[in-house]
């Protein structure tokens, strides 16, 4: 389901930036805060954004060099030091961001937009470059959330004492 709803990246010049950042060249990797191309890449982990992003996605997010996160992009905030999130703006204004995971039912609490490290520009899925996803549809969110939920009862029924 996820694979249908993004299609390969469209744009040649940002494809061969990205290909070239992540051939493992001298100064061409980017962990957030450090110097190269300005690419950013985070493998994503999590259930917060299916069924868009899966498990295992590398997220190729760059800055946003002073600008604002727009309204249906998935920006990378900073949790900690290690720890980014990545979740899709339902609004920017005032200097703050809301926003919320694709599978997840009620929006974050909103943050400065100081705290973004970049809007996700492609998503590197197996050995293709695919355009981010678009925000799936009502329905869509509804039944993934409905599984994220059975799933998280499931291991709660199992796993944990009474």
């Amino acid at each position: 389901m996820a694979e249908a709803t993004a299609g390969p990246l469209a744009d040649r010049a940002l494809r061969d930036r990205i290909l070239k950042a992540a051939s493992g060249g001298p100064g061409h990797r980017q962990a957030p805060g450090g110097a190269g191309s300005g690419l950013v890449f985070i493998r994503f982990q999590g259930t917060s954004m299916q069924p868009g992003l899966v498990q295992g996605d590398v997220l190729v997010a760059a800055p946003l060099n002073g600008g604002l996160p727009g309204r249906g992009e998935i920006v990378l905030r900073a949790r900690d030091e290690h720890v980014y999130e990545a979740h899709r703006v339902l609004e920017c204004a005032g200097g703050r961001v809301v926003t919320r995971g694709d599978s997840r039912p009620f929006q974050d609490r909103p943050w400065p937009v100081e705290r973004c490290r970049g809007r996700v520009v492609a998503v590197w899925r197996g050995n293709g470059l695919l355009e981010p996803p678009a925000r799936p549809a009502a329905g869509v969110r509804l039944w993934t959330l409905a599984g994220v939920m059975a799933r998280a009862a499931v291991r709660r029924f199992l796993f944990e004492k009474p």
